[in-house]
């Protein structure tokens, strides 16, 4: 999420935030970074955090209401509430895919992320000490992947679809991401974005029939 932020949606001047960083506390997320009001007061930078929870509005989209706002320190969000000033007014932010709206922050999961597309139903949104969980919900009329025997528990599985991988296209893939050095129900851990740097320090296999196995184990 501070790569999506820092990286993609903050890559444009004048701008009323800077420098996110996130992270989990406490069942909440915590968002510190520079504000400036109007986009342009002051001339400097000003060190704010907020906290508050990430929520499905619906299938597409995610909100984080910050419940707590701080700016050199000094709560802000009970003043402006009493004051009916929404955040929106203060610090306007309305990029592809996100917009501050109110007192809150919406995200259209369809276009905030940078390719692949993400196109599923969102059911749940949980902030845990591992990062932003989401969970989708099942289209009964699309055919269940069935991924091949000795998956493991933690891994990703892509079937159909062209998938390229280095300079290497495989037209209607099958593709086993997984992790051999993880055991019991360990989870893997695997950058889609960065996917070159995790497949490099593993290996690929292709099968007889075509299918590619991505071990991103270390060798």
């Amino acid at each position: 999420m501070a790569a999506l932020f820092n990286d993609y949606l903050l890559d444009y001047a004048p701008r009323s935030l800077n420098d996110m960083q996130l992270k989990p506390v406490d069942g909440a997320l915590q968002v510190t970074g520079g504000i400036k009001l109007w986009n342009r007061f002051p001339g400097v930078w000003l060190p704010t955090t907020m906290r508050g929870s990430i929520d499905v509005r619906d299938e597409r989209h995610l909100v984080y209401r910050p419940d707590s706002v701080k700016v050199l320190g000094v709560p802000q969000a009970g003043m402006l509430k009493a004051l009916d000033v929404p955040l929106a007014s203060l610090t306007p932010f309305v990029r592809k895919g996100v917009a501050l709206q109110g007192n809150e922050l919406v995200f259209d999961q369809y276009t905030v992320f940078p390719p692949p597309v993400l196109q599923g139903r969102l059911a749940s949104a949980d902030v845990t000490d591992e990062g932003l969980v989401l969970r989708f919900k099942r289209d009964a009329s699309m055919p269940v992947a069935r991924p091949p025997a000795g998956a493991g528990t933690s891994f990703v599985w892509i079937e159909s679809g062209d998938v390229k991988m280095f300079d290497s296209l495989v037209v209607n893939g099958r593709t086993l991401i997984r992790d051999s050095g993880v055991v019991g129900a360990a989870s893997m851990r695997f950058d889609l974005y960065a996917y070159r740097r995790d497949v490099a320090k593993g290996k690929v296999m292709m099968g007889e029939d075509g299918g590619l196995v991505v071990d991103v184990a270390k060798r």
